[in-house]
Order: C-alpha cells, then sequence, then structure tokens
C-alpha cells in the first residue's frame, strides 16, 4: 500500500514516513526492475499524479487500464514517442500529421469513451478528453464536459494570471448547477471547491465568490467597480443570475459579447464559434484590446472544435490586437503547438 501510494503521490526519492520507515518507489522499482506500470482507468488520482513524473509517460488507454511505460528502458521509446504524437496531436491537431490512434488508445464503446476522456482531463489534456464525448449529452459526459472546462480555466490562469471568461465561466458555472442538481457526490464537489482557489475563487455561504473584486481600488477612492468590471467578476464565479443582471448597466456596443458569453454555459461549442464570429464581424466599436480577447477565445473555442487553421488565424488575430495581452504566453503557447 505504502508503494502504490509513493507512486500516486509520486515520491520518487527517500523520505521519512510517519513510521519511521523510508519511503520513495524508485528504489523499489530498481529491485524489480519494471519497465511498465498498469493501473486501473478508474484510479483519475493515481494517474494524474503519475503523469508528473518524468520516469514515468503514457504508453497506451483504453477502458480498463491505463500503461505507463519507464522512459529510460529502450524498448519503451517507439511507443513512448507514438503516444506522444498521438495525445498531443489530440490536444493540438496540426494540418501536417497523420496517426495511428489505435496504437495508443482502444476506445469500442461509449462507456469506454467516457473512461478514457476522464484519463486524458486527469492528465489535464481536456481539449483531447472532449473529442472522446463531443456527441455524448449523458450526465456522466456532461460532468467530464464540467471538468474539462474548469482543467482549461487553470491552465489559462495558470499562464497569465487572469481568468478566461469563457472556460472559468462554463466551468464554474455548470459546476454550480451540477451541483444544485445532486451530480456530484460530496468527495467530488469538495475536490472540486479544493482546486478553485486555484483560480482566485472561494466558497462563502454556498456562494462561490472572487477573493479579489476586480475593478475596487479604495486607495484610489474607487469604492463600485466599473460595469463591465461587475460583469467580469459576476463571469469568473459563475454566477448566471448575476452575470445576465449586470447585461442592463453595460453601454450598448457591449452587449453582443456579453450576452454570447453569458449565454455560452448552455451552448454546443460549435454553436460558440458560429456566434463568436458574427459578434466580432459586426463589433468595430470594441476597443483593439477587447477584440484582442474575443479572438483569443476564439481560437479557444476554434481549437475544442478541432478547427484548427480557425484557431491560428484567431489567435494570430489576437496577437496583432493585443501583443501585450496578459493572455500572450497561452496564447503563444497554443499557436505553436499547433505549428509544431
Amino acid at each position: 500500500l505504502s508503494f502504490c501510494r509513493d507512486v500516486k503521490e509520486v515520491r520518487v526519492g527517500s523520505y521519512l514516513r510517519s513510521d519511521a520507515k523510508w519511503g520513495g518507489y524508485r528504489q523499489k522499482m530498481n529491485q524489480w526492475n519494471a519497465a511498465l506500470l498498469v493501473i486501473d482507468s478508474s484510479k483519475l488520482v493515481a494517474i494524474r499524479g503519475l503523469s508528473n513524473s518524468f520516469d514515468w509517460k503514457v504508453m497506451g488507454i483504453d477502458g480498463k487500464r491505463t500503461i505507463f511505460g519507464q522512459t529510460k528502458v529502450s524498448e519503451n521509446g517507439p511507443q513512448l514517442n507514438r503516444a506522444v504524437e498521438s495525445i498531443l496531436f489530440l490536444e493540438w491537431p496540426r494540418l501536417t500529421s497523420e496517426i495511428n490512434l489505435d496504437e495508443t488508445i482502444i476506445v469500442n464503446s461509449e462507456q469506454n469513451a467516457r473512461t478514457v476522456a476522464e484519463v486524458l482531463c486527469a492528465i489535464r489534456l481536456p481539449y483531447a478528453a472532449m473529442r472522446f464525448i463531443r456527441d455524448d449529452i449523458s450526465p456522466a459526459a456532461e460532468k467530464i464536459r464540467t471538468r474539462c472546462y474548469l482543467e482549461l480555466a487553470h491552465r489559462t490562469y495558470r499562464n497569465s494570471g487572469v481568468g478566461s471568461l469563457l472556460d472559468q465561466y462554463r466551468g464554474v458555472g455548470r459546476f454550480r448547477a451540477e451541483s444544485q442538481e445532486g451530480m456530484w457526490s460530496h468527495d467530488e464537489r469538495t475536490s472540486v471547491l479544493n482546486s478553485l482557489a486555484g483560480l482566485g475563487l472561494k466558497e462563502s455561504v454556498n456562494k462561490l465568490e472572487l477573493e479579489k473584486f476586480a475593478g475596487a481600488d479604495k486607495e484610489n477612492g474607487q469604492e463600485e467597480p466599473a460595469p463591465v468590471d461587475r460583469i467580469r467578476n459576476s463571469l469568473l464565479s459563475g454566477d448566471l443570475k448575476q452575470a445576465t443582471e449586470e447585461l442592463a448597466s453595460l453601454d450598448s456596443f457591449l452587449h453582443p459579447f456579453f450576452t454570447l458569453l453569458t449565454e455560452s454555459h448552455a451552448m454546443t461549442s460549435d454553436e460558440i464559434l458560429n456566434s463568436l464570429q458574427v459578434v466580432l464581424k459586426d463589433g468595430d466599436q470594441l476597443t483593439e484590446s477587447l477584440r484582442g480577447e474575443a479572438y483569443y477565445y476564439l481560437g479557444c473555442i476554434a481549437l475544442e472544435t478541432g478547427e484548427t487553421v480557425a484557431a491560428i488565424e484567431a489567435f494570430q488575430k489576437s496577437k496583432e490586437l493585443s501583443p501585450t495581452s496578459p493572455f500572450q504566453a497561452i496564447r503563444d503557447f497554443n499557436l505553436n503547438q499547433l505549428r509544431r
């Protein structure tokens, strides 16, 4: 049991356990001369933890097991390379690539597809995960989709320091609604709530709120945030009711963009893509920075739908309009992955 825990928590080297014995899985692995680790695909915490390891990388996934290969074993090299190429292609599809997915991921039922999607989301590849549940509208698939939006929100926040009005709103808003409907168990809900601190959110009297309310600056005498800051905070908190109410306070030229964001939680990715293209076509009054932000979201939703050319064009347009945007690092990362 202690060995399995060390693997799950990626405790590679030696450390002193509470029973005064030495832990760490590397020594035991060396004794066994293990080349493969096979983990039940339902053990998502263990899979997520092991995916951080430099020594072990995913070689294959199906509805029952996820196989990790020791990177230092030369015989594993060809399959490890195939697996990396296949999984990265699913996350960031390149125009010049062709892959044989059956050599890495095997799916032969909707249940298997959902399990594979859960694994891919657990190893922080949410776009890849959603490709396996694109047409699945079962409650189980909807929960996976919510986890994927939250994973995307964390990715953006880690790399920009600000929240994505598209992915964070969809993730947090859906989680709030699904929690009220009883779709999440107590343990699942607690786990997600704990993770939301990484998005600057806290739970207060059964309500998710931002730790710091953007736009309020008491030192400069600005007690009341501007309407656009209030709706941003409502969206980032996943508060559909409050965001809808804030729409009335916005200037008319901002309505189409923020109305779309407010309604995005109930739209398909294709619907969001088409609607956002229309908003940008007619949004000449938007500031360059806001247009740059909107094009960033367009790139993200195009990536979600698998529209590689549209994603590249949107990210590039965002870069031209807002070169110093907080999303600069994650935007450039996505561009590099799509062009690699």
